[in-house]
């Protein structure tokens, strides 16, 4: 099977999988609400088995519980009222959680590190279920493909972002599903195990935040802060990573040396990272973060709807064609013409601050065609004055 078979049939199983609601008992639901309430479920009967198995008091497990989810509540409250919209970032309910069920414990004179370990397993089952939600749903999704998740109309009805119908997405929700289902296994085979307490959280934290680092660089929503580049997640995941190691090498969790390896990686990774992109003159790093991404899929949506009913756009030249402008300077105008039974779209990037750059041209085009043509074929031409043609040919 050769590699565009492959696409259309990775393709074609999302595209029969993926839509947000179901119908059940003669009502709609939706698949993101399903999720998430199965997670909070599983998570539950899965902490308090494993208390239960290891001895621990499942009564203060269960009031545990009844906290976490408190303090998880809580903070979406204050968020709201701090941003004045809500928003869900795991990161900040794992510290929540992790904050509150130390306390609790620790208050109580109980084992703070074997509460935690069946804690941080429960959070993490509840993500594993969550992120499938988000996969159906469409929330926190990947960078665009031409091989993925495709969301569509029913998706903008429920909430999807309309500028983004019709693109394909990477399917970096049931990567991270998967990753942090092994995780919560092996997590929860260590603590029936008896394993030394502790041990089940260093390992949840450091796999999960060096999957999760990794995972942002494939992750395109915009609900997230950046600085210098790196969203607020990844370093969120770092600096957890380090105070595990800290905490690893200060003798208050069990030391691995592999933990303390990992964060070490990640850091360079981030180092390395950070050092190319200031050294990469011609390519602009920023082109590829997500607003910048959102914000070129909204000039798509603006002049190609004009190319197609030959409307108005946001901005118009003296000739009349259409020409929309992200934040960065890129300059989009759009054209489309009918050949022999197909259609000749003609797309126009430049800089509006100065001339684009070859590696700049490429980068934007690349996106054209995921957002707009994934499978079709292309052409680059560069024409005079910084101006790039990107021609593109599809039924």
């Amino acid at each position: 099977m050769n590699s565009t078979r492959l696409k259309r049939s990775v393709n074609g199983f999302f595209d029969g999988l993926v839509r947000p609601e179901f119908t059940f008992a003669g009502r709609s639901w939706l698949f993101f609400q399903v999720f998430g309430a199965t997670g909070v479920v599983c998570a539950i009967v899965l902490m308090l088995t494993l208390a239960a198995f290891s001895g621990l008091s499942v009564t203060l497990m269960t009031a545990l519980i009844v906290a976490d989810l408190f303090a998880c509540l809580a903070l979406a409250m204050m968020t709201k009222i701090i941003i004045g919209e809500e928003r869900l970032t795991y990161c900040h309910h794992e510290i929540s959680l992790i904050l509150a069920t130390a306390a609790i414990a620790w208050l109580l004179g109980q084992p703070v590190l074997s509460y935690l370990d069946v804690s941080i397993l429960g959070l993490g089952l509840g993500l594993a279920c969550g992120r499938v939600g988000c996969l159906m749903a469409g929330c926190c999704h990947g960078t665009p493909s031409r091989c993925g998740v495709r969301y569509g109309a029913a998706h903008v009805a429920a909430g999807f972002s309309p500028f983004y119908s019709g693109a394909r997405f990477f399917p970096i929700q049931i990567i991270e599903a998967i990753w942090v289902a092994a995780i919560v296994v092996a997590g929860s085979w260590m603590v029936l195990r008896g394993y030394p307490a502790g041990l089940a959280l260093s390992l949840y934290i450091c796999a999960y935040g060096a999957g999760r680092f990794f995972f942002e660089f494939l992750r395109a929503d915009t609900d997230r802060a950046y600085f210098r580049g790196f969203s607020e997640s990844q370093w969120i995941s770092l600096l957890l990573m380090v105070a595990v190691v800290t905490g690893e090498f200060a003798g208050v969790l069990p030391y691995q040396w592999w933990h303390a390896g990992l964060t070490a990686f990640v850091s360079v990774v981030m180092i390395v990272v950070a050092i190319t992109r200031r050294s990469q003159r011609e390519l602009d790093y920023r082109l590829l973060l997500p607003r910048h991404v959102e914000e070129l899929a909204q000039a798509l949506d603006a002049t190609s709807n004009h190319a197609g009913r030959n409307g108005g756009g946001l901005r118009l030249r003296a000739s009349g064609i259409p020409i929309d402008c992200t934040s960065l300077g890129v300059q989009i105008s759009a054209g489309r013409i009918r050949v022999a039974g197909d259609h000749l779209y003609h797309y126009a990037l430049s800089n509006r601050a100065a001339n684009m750059t070859e590696a700049s041209a490429h980068v934007v085009a690349r996106l054209i065609l995921q957002l707009r043509h994934p499978l079709a074929t292309s052409d680059l031409i560069a024409g005079n004055h910084g101006v790039f043609h990107l021609l593109v040919s599809a039924p």
